[in-house]
């Protein structure tokens, strides 16, 4: 009878807050998981590297997107590793008992930050777009607003809520992204892609950074583990790596196909330039409002899911404590999109400091962990 008591209690606090999220509601399978991935490191792949590595490779870009995903497949053997030797803990409990509370509050601490700079870049990059594309006159605050309070309410819920909506939207994303593709071959002349290493080689190897950066981002792959009902397994990852370097490939080298390598350097969103050349027959044209709904579902499934994260490592329970909590980020994620800088030192900073670092951050962040797993190993071996 008192179990009862204790249990109808809980429902009813989280009831209170439309909050229904204990037992299997927390944990998700793998094709979920990796559909959230998806979508999330797909709108960096497949818009926003895209300015800064034609800028820097060219028209050899291409090349740069094969050689980060080679590179990827091979990484993505210390992802599967660590997943399997942590046990699929939750990273932060983990680190505490396998390099203590000091290393452990650090490691998360800057992980946190890295988490909400991701989405305060992302959110900067959307809110541009909007007011070039479509909403010009609408106050920035509003749509700062409107964004980031869908996405608060999304990672208040929980993990599985997030992943029901990206598999409803991400469908749609990849028809629309199918059919700006194929649409547009009559206009693309892939004889543009040539000459190839006209510059060298040189190019291509920095322009590894920008595909590279977002391929680096499956590395949170471990900081929701513990929300996946079982491992992850090496084709799985694998899997991500090929579908995002093709997210990438896609639309560089269609950009180039269709406006020239001069050209694409001058454009700001190359990705969504090409819906503006969609036509089918003499009447039906001016179709890039679809790219609205593209844009839109990634950001807003790519924002949710790092608030989410964030208090899921501060293991923050759903409830009162993780509405403040939410808030409180939201609030500082607003805020930082008014610091005084524009767009153009906005994409100096994206293609010189952000992207780079994002990269080498990540990586390195991958070796601490399996430094720390290899020698936690080696320790229980001996004993």
């Amino acid at each position: 009878m008192h179990i009862c008591v204790l249990t109808v209690d809980a429902t009813s606090n989280n009831t209170k807050w439309g909050l229904t999220m204990h037992g299997k509601n927390e944990r998700i399978n793998v094709f979920h998981t990796l559909a959230l991935f998806i979508t999330s490191i797909g709108l960096l792949n497949h818009v926003i590297i895209l300015p800064p590595l034609v800028e820097t490779a060219g028209r050899d870009g291409w090349i740069s997107i094969t050689l980060a995903n080679a590179i990827a497949l091979l990484w993505v053997y210390i992802i599967v590793f660590i997943n399997k030797k942590s046990n699929q803990k939750n990273i932060y409990k983990w680190l505490i008992d396998h390099a203590g509370s000091v290393t452990a509050n650090i490691v998360v601490f800057v992980l946190i930050l890295f988490l909400l700079s991701l989405a305060v870049v992302t959110l900067n990059d959307l809110v541009t777009w909007t007011k070039v594309s479509y909403l010009p006159e609408t106050p920035k605050l509003i749509l700062v607003i409107t964004y980031i309070l869908l996405c608060f309410c999304t990672a208040v819920t929980n993990i599985r809520t997030l992943a029901i909506l990206n598999i409803l939207l991400l469908p749609i994303i990849i028809i629309f992204g199918i059919f700006v593709a194929s649409v547009n071959i009559p206009v693309k002349d892939y004889s543009l892609l040539t000459p190839v290493l006209e510059h060298g080689f040189q190019p291509v190897i920095r322009g590894m950074i920008y595909p590279g950066a977002g391929l680096a981002e499956l590395f949170l792959l471990l900081l929701i583990q513990h929300r996946v009902k079982f491992r992850y397994k090496y084709w799985q990852v694998a899997l991500i790596v090929i579908l995002l370097g093709g997210l990438s490939f896609g639309p560089l080298t269609g950009g180039i196909a269709a406006f020239g390598v001069e050209q694409m350097k001058q454009l700001r969103f190359p990705a969504y330039q090409q819906w503006g050349l969609v036509t089918m027959g003499r009447y039906i044209e001016h179709v890039d409002f679809l790219s609205i709904y593209q844009w839109l579902s990634g950001a807003f499934i790519r924002i949710s899911l790092m608030l989410f994260i964030v208090v899921d490592l501060l293991d923050i329970k759903p409830g009162k404590n993780r509405v403040i909590g939410l808030a409180f980020l939201s609030v500082i994620i607003v805020c930082s999109l008014y610091l005084p800088f524009s767009d153009m030192q906005f994409i100096k900073f994206m293609q010189t400091y952000f992207l780079p670092f994002s990269l080498a951050f990540l990586f390195c962040s991958s070796l601490l962990l399996l430094m720390i797993t290899l020698i936690k190993t080696k320790g229980g071996a001996k004993k």
